[in-house]
């Protein structure tokens, strides 16, 4: 995924796929939710304090986990686990 169309970097974006359902962690902590067959729908993880940032998500039962990290450069200070509730459908 580009940012922007002019850009030349990219920006990776996690998937985590489970019995045809794709969670996608977006930018700034957004969560896409696409199941077969319905329209897609966006949950929003809790806000991080600048520098630190989501880094994957996993289904787990009915809970999200998401790993953040605080980042500088090449290295990673404070980290952590978030266990999410996944939002009901």
């Amino acid at each position: 995924y580009r940012s922007r169309k002019e850009s030349e970097s990219a920006v990776v974006i996690p998937v985590f796929e489970d019995s045809g359902t794709l969670l996608a962690l977006m930018p700034r902590g957004r969560i896409l939710i696409s199941a077969s067959g319905a329209a897609p729908s966006e949950t929003g993880l809790p806000r991080l304090p600048p520098g630190f940032r989501y880094t994957d998500v996993v289904k787990w039962g009915s809970s999200l986990v998401v790993p953040w990290e605080e980042t500088s450069f090449t290295d990673v200070a404070r980290a952590g686990l978030l266990v999410y509730p996944l939002p009901a459908r």
